[in-house]
């Protein structure tokens, strides 16, 4: 909260903390092994969510760069992902029609699970967005069986929603940053040149109609049916 967490999701997480150290006093020895992928997992959601409040500060103090939402973004996946696929929160609501299409289902959260961290270890904002797009898909294939009937699923997907985008904007404005400038066309000194690429531009005069002597205005208008004899334009 001091790091600019929200209060609520810093006080879910402070409830999460007491009720694993109560689980941790009153377990022994092998149970205490088991319990550490849930210590670790709470660990890595406590340094997830100090991330998002530093990044909530600098944003207040307009330092929301790409390098704060690439941070931001990684973070929220490394967050949801670790109830997702860990914790596995949306188990308890998951409904098949039929065995295979469970074994269809666990095969595509494998996959997706596997890429997520491949495209983490990338460390970069390209993979950060692919995981977050990936973590999108899981979440949206869970709902699809029943996963939108938990309290945590639109959270989540608003979460991830929200952080693929992010990124992605960012990512984008950060490529038009690097796009070459678009050389302006060599000036004449000439001002006849200028009259001659505007009616050329208008469908006047073809590019041939410059005479090798003098101008060629008066031959160039002919040619295009506005001879000043007829003052009229070509049909």
């Amino acid at each position: 909260m001091r790091n600019g967490a929200g209060t609520g999701v810093a006080q879910s997480q402070l409830l999460k903390v007491g009720q694993l150290m109560r689980a941790i006093g009153s377990a022994d020895a092998s149970t205490l092994v088991a319990m550490q992928a849930s210590v670790a997992g709470l660990v890595g959601e406590a340094q997830a969510i100090a991330q998002e409040g530093r990044d909530a500060a600098n944003r207040a103090d307009g330092g929301d760069t790409l390098t704060a939402i690439d941070a931001r973004t990684r973070a929220t996946v490394q967050r949801i992902g670790n109830d997702v696929f860990a914790r596995k929160v949306f188990d308890p609501y998951l409904r098949f029609d039929s065995a295979e299409d469970e074994e269809a289902y666990r095969k595509r959260e494998a996959e997706r699970e596997a890429t997520i961290k491949r495209e983490l270890a990338k460390g970069t904002p390209e993979g950060n967005r692919n995981a977050a797009a990936l973590l999108e898909e899981q979440i949206l294939d869970a709902g699809a069986h029943g996963a939108n009937a938990s309290p945590d699923y639109t959270p989540m997907l608003n979460d991830a929603q929200k952080a693929r985008a992010e990124l992605g904007a960012a990512l984008e404005r950060e490529a038009s940053k690097s796009l070459p400038t678009p050389a302006k066309p060599a000036q004449s000194n000439d001002p006849m040149d200028d009259i001659m690429a505007s009616l050329q531009a208008a469908g006047v005069v073809s590019g041939e109609e410059r005479q090798t002597s003098g101008h060629g205005l008066t031959d160039g208008a002919r040619v295009a049916g506005l001879d000043s004899g007829t003052g009229r334009g070509a049909s």
